[in-house]
């Protein structure tokens, strides 16, 4: 991880606001955005959807490329059965 961006997030952490989250949760999101080169945004449905073991699908062309099979629990929506 880049020091600044792990110093920046580092002080986020520290500010008085309240925020709901898996802890490490932000920290793991900008792992993945850094081993994947995709924005926080993206990583962080990934690093949501990892914790219970869930499958995630997405509607971002971009984001699947980016991932290259390397999550497999991360699916194009056109793949979901309908009902």
């Amino acid at each position: 991880m880049s020091r600044d961006a792990t110093r920046i997030l580092d002080r986020f952490e520290t500010l008085p606001i309240s925020v709901s989250a898996p802890p490490g949760l932000h920290h793991q999101a900008l792992r993945l955005a850094e081993t994947y080169g995709i924005g926080m945004f993206g990583t962080h449905y990934i690093a949501l959807a990892r914790e219970p073991g869930c499958d995630l699908s997405v509607a971002g062309e971009h984001l699947l490329r980016a991932l290259a099979g390397r999550t497999p629990f991360v699916r194009w929506i056109g793949d979901y059965p309908p009902p």
